[in-house]
């Protein structure tokens, strides 16, 4: 899908046209269609947002969110802290604020799992009662996009998904037909899967420069077991590994079992104009769970464990300093500051070295618009240039929060760009992971290995066709509402 940046004039009146069977706008905003001579530009050399010809009244900005990690921690600050994140989160409503003269009223919140279906029953009672919803593959992505209650972001005035504000792979990524439902970007702030090693056992071991070896395209799955089946000792002298010895990778598994197979190379789903293709089954994949299998449940190299399996007690965490790897994400790097250990965050390990990139797999929330909107125009400029305007909190998150506070050298700063320019979804997994079909695939590593059955094979054969119901499904109402034959 290409999206074309058009004169405000233009693209108003196509916003109009596109949408008018779904909402009558109330704005009588005035739009300029003059060009302007001189534009403001961002740092990447990209046209700013022109909000000169915007003024909005006063009007009230309606925003409802799901009360999930960053977003219900930072996005909506009352006041300037102190904290660099928080400021920057504040600075950036009252910017939007004043750039369209109008006002962000105190957000509506919703719980974890069921926020949306508040939302659903506003659109489905014809109440135009928020203008954005900030959501997570948690709470109700394939309910709102099989519901029609999700506007198309494609046809609101002044919202240009090629600006690097926004995040055009991932919306692509995740675009089921001709219409965009979802927004990813910088207006999220987002921790993608990474891995972290402990400095000073690398040393121990005498092992090979980590951060080189990720430049140079040479950190693979095969490097990672090898180097974490060195690292075995009973520390206790009981005769027996445990989660008081020191072992190669510790931590918890139920999540970071799914993000390996991102970081090998597998799109468990792809989309095309025919539906949505499931890419599990391969021998790439079969390979790639052998191998997963044979280490995560081998406690003499690793003490990982599954959160519901073991008790507090019994687990050992990364932070305790006996491992030499565990999969994270940046944004735990903050519970690490006070760990006695020194650690880098490096991407997780490439399939092997002919695999062209890293891949950084996200759990992201994401921002929709309901179809209720009455005022198309306030909205998309609101959005645009909302996204616009979380840049400098995307930086403080990670310069400040990440980088300045938790970090311990300068090298991991250059591997958190690349974690951060790396990151992939899938469209089965994140509309769909919680779906009691598609998850089998989706927790498949997690499952079998919680379980202790290797018989990845019959697994699959049983799941396969109530799998490929769901995602035909999914496609299928999705391609219907957009009256697609």
């Amino acid at each position: 899908m290409k999206h074309v940046k058009l004169l405000p004039a233009l693209l108003l009146l196509a916003a109009l046209v596109s949408c008018g069977d779904k909402a009558t706008t109330t704005d009588t905003t005035p739009v300029d269609s003059t060009p302007e001579t001189t534009e403001a530009v961002t740092e990447a050399g990209y046209p700013a947002p022109d909000t000169s010809a915007l003024d909005f009244g006063g009007q009230e900005l309606r925003i409802f969110s799901v009360q999930w990690g960053n977003v219900a921690k930072y996005y909506f600050p009352e006041e300037e802290t102190g904290d660099s994140v928080d400021d920057a989160c504040f600075r950036r409503l009252r910017n939007v604020e004043e750039a369209l003269n109008l006002k962000i009223a105190e957000p509506a919140w919703g719980p974890d799992g069921s926020a949306h279906k508040d939302v659903l029953q506003s659109v489905q009672a014809g109440d135009d009662a928020y203008d954005f919803v900030f959501t997570h593959c948690i709470d109700g992505y394939s309910d709102y996009a099989t519901s029609n209650a999700m506007y198309n972001l494609d046809a609101l005035p002044y919202v240009d998904f090629n600006a690097p504000w926004w995040s055009k792979s991932m919306i692509d990524t995740f675009r089921i037909g001709t219409e965009t439902y979802f927004g990813f970007g910088d207006i999220i702030l987002n921790s993608p899967s990474c891995m972290f090693f402990n400095k000073e056992i690398a040393a121990e071991y005498d092992l090979p420069d980590h951060y080189q070896m990720v430049r140079d395209g040479k950190w693979t799955y095969d490097v990672f077991l090898t180097q974490a089946r060195m690292v075995s000792i009973d520390v206790n002298g009981d005769g027996k590994m445990d989660y008081n010895d020191k072992t190669g990778y510790a931590g918890d598994l139920t999540e970071a079992l799914g993000n390996i197979p991102f970081a090998l190379g597998v799109q468990l789903t792809t989309y095309t104009d025919d539906g949505i293709t499931l890419n599990f089954w391969s021998d790439k994949m079969l390979d790639i769970f052998n191998r997963s299998y044979d280490f995560f449940l081998d406690p003499a190299v690793c003490q990982g464990f599954f959160r519901h399996h073991v008790d507090e007690e019994q687990r050992q965490n990364f932070s305790v300093g006996l491992s030499l790897y565990t999969i994270s994400s940046p944004g735990n790097m903050a519970g690490l500051r006070d760990a006695d250990i020194e650690f880098g965050a490096i991407p997780n390990p490439k399939y092997d070295e002919a695999q062209e990139n890293y891949r950084s797999y996200v759990w992201s929330p994401s921002v929709c618009v309901p179809t209720t909107i009455l005022r198309p125009e306030l909205v998309g400029a609101a959005l645009e240039q909302f996204a616009y305007e979380s840049k400098p909190v995307t930086q403080a998150y990670i310069e400040d929060l990440i980088r300045g506070k938790s970090t311990r050298d300068t090298e991991t700063l250059e591997m958190l760009d690349i974690i951060y320019a790396t990151q992939v979804i899938d469209i089965g997994g994140t509309y769909l992971g919680f779906d009691t079909n598609f998850r089998k695939v989706f927790y498949c590593f997690y499952d079998l290995m919680s379980t202790k059955n290797n018989n990845v094979a019959s697994f699959y054969e049983k799941s396969e066709k109530a799998i490929l119901k769901s995602l035909d499904n999914l496609y299928t109402k999705v391609i219907e509402n957009q009256g697609i034959e």
